[in-house]
């Protein structure tokens, strides 16, 4: 019963992964999934993806799993090993890769950069007027339609996050915003850019999360 589950975890997981473009495939390592808390949540032998949004680790026994590359915080290279820290405190270390780890070390860093210069692009053309630099900080805590905290964008520039602030209205969306932020911790207000889901058809958009 048990493997019946797996397989159909695995088969609803490739269903999903057939929409995402994959950038780097077959690289066989051995993993250690750890928990906010340390606790090692999964680990073994398995293989590792980069598709364009997310990594996705598919163990020799276990479920599938992705994360976004919008929850990882930083992620740094220890000899021939790679680990990833998340938004939420969970550690992902990778190792083993042989032959492949420059290569997915080269991908992944790839798809990083490309992800911060599509958020930078996008916050030019919302914000043509502001500084290049400002820009450049601030698309660090937007990369892969991930919301920021006003708090974070006020460290670069204040006038950063007002003019955001103004995006919203003009979206019109103004209202809704207005009375909801009345009733909120203002400095966790977060706004971002988001894709849609059919890409280029459908464009960007800006959206908000805030906490009541």
């Amino acid at each position: 019963m048990r493997f019946f589950s797996n397989q159909l975890t695995r088969k609803e997981s490739q269903d999903l992964l057939m929409r995402e473009t994959l950038r780097k495939s077959g690289v066989e390592m051995e993993f250690v999934y750890l928990d906010e808390t340390g606790k090692e949540r999964q680990g073994g032998k398995g293989e590792v993806r980069l598709y364009e949004t997310v990594l996705v680790i598919i163990p020799e026994r276990g479920d599938i799993f992705r994360i976004p590359y919008s929850d990882i915080s930083d992620f740094s290279q220890r000899e021939y090993s790679v680990i990833f820290n998340t938004e939420f405190g969970e550690k992902l270390i990778v190792s083993k890769m042989g032959y492949d780890f420059d290569p997915f070390l080269k991908t992944l860093s790839d798809i990083n950069n490309e992800l911060q210069l599509k958020v930078l692009f996008s916050l030019k053309e919302l914000i043509p007027g502001a500084s290049p630099t400002s820009l450049m900080r601030v698309a660090r805590f937007m990369k892969g339609g991930k919301a920021a905290r006003r708090v974070d964008i006020e460290t670069v520039d204040p006038d950063l996050w007002l003019e955001l602030e103004k995006k919203v209205g003009a979206a019109g969306i103004k209202d809704s915003y207005d009375f909801l932020k009345g009733m909120s911790q203002e400095k966790r207000i977060c706004i971002g850019l988001k894709r849609g889901l059919m890409g280029d058809l459908t464009g960007e958009y800006i959206w908000f999360l805030i906490p009541i």
